[in-house]
């Protein structure tokens, strides 16, 4: 597939193919909605088609190219609450303050009269325990190498939104035909995944999470739309009636679970 590939594509770290990932992640939804006001509803899929090919490239270099193994959904994290093990935590200056959550410099009120290069350069970390932190991320267990079966079945989670597009564009989205067959290949990807445990911490979680993401099936059109809706509805309004001050919430959630659906459940990792 990456055949086409030549050493020049180097100066594409996956870092950076991570912080687009995640960026299209965290914008597509309003990206999408954005086009069908636009441009209407034509609009909107060819937007959603041209992301979801985007998308495809990008985890295809991670998977193929940088042997990433099993990508976490996000790539990259918002906030990361810890450090790696062996760095200090210790404010390297007296003349500085080290936030215990933000871990970011700031000087001291009482030596605010010191001479700008006295504070500069400066870093939370003492010398060369930046390069090990980096070191230690790029060597993040969610970057283990996986085999050629394991390959194989993230291979099949990548392409499984482009394959359900296609096959909706063609057959309309009340068939069953593209539910059915996204769901196949969901549940083929996570069974090929032999013996999770040689994986890492990160690639079982996320594992775990694709696992509990086959329920959003349930509200995927069309099941959905036959099965799901009046059910689900008719839970909800039992709790709002029964259960006092409950219908504060539920109410609003029951006006806005048809335009949720339509936006968030179709083919969402």
């Amino acid at each position: 597939m990456l055949f086409f590939l030549t050493p020049d594509v180097q100066f594409l770290s996956h870092r950076k193919l991570r912080s687009w990932l995640t960026v299209i992640g965290y914008l597509e939804v309003v990206v999408e909605m954005g086009a069908g006001r636009a441009g209407g509803d034509h609009a909107r899929w060819l937007l959603i088609t041209a992301i979801e090919i985007t998308k495809l490239v990008l985890r295809s270099l991670l998977l193929l190219w940088y042997k990433i193994g099993i990508l976490p959904s996000p790539p990259i994290a918002l906030h990361k609450n810890s450090k790696p093990s062996g760095v200090s935590r210790q404010c390297p200056s007296p003349h500085c303050f080290l936030g215990k959550r933000s871990k970011r410099l700031v000087r001291c009120l009482d030596e605010t009269s010191l001479a700008p290069h006295q504070f500069c350069g400066v870093s939370p970390y003492e010398e060369g325990e930046e390069e090990e932190l980096g070191d230690h991320e790029d060597n993040s267990d969610d970057t283990m190498p996986l085999d050629r079966l394991q390959t194989l079945a993230e291979s099949l989670h990548i392409v499984r939104p482009l394959i359900h597009l296609f096959i909706m564009a063609r057959l309309g989205q009340c068939s069953w035909t593209p539910w059915v067959i996204s769901a196949a290949l969901d549940i083929s990807s996570l069974c090929l995944i032999r013996n999770p445990g040689v994986l890492g911490c990160r690639q079982r979680a996320e594992l775990r999470r694709r696992t509990l993401v086959l329920l959003l099936y349930l509200l995927r059109s069309p099941c959905y739309d036959r099965f799901s809706e009046a059910k689900i509805l008719f839970v909800l309004r039992i709790l709002a009636d029964n259960i006092p001050g409950l219908s504060l919430i539920i109410s609003p959630l029951m006006e806005y679970l048809p335009a949720w659906q339509k936006v968030y459940f179709y083919l969402w990792d």
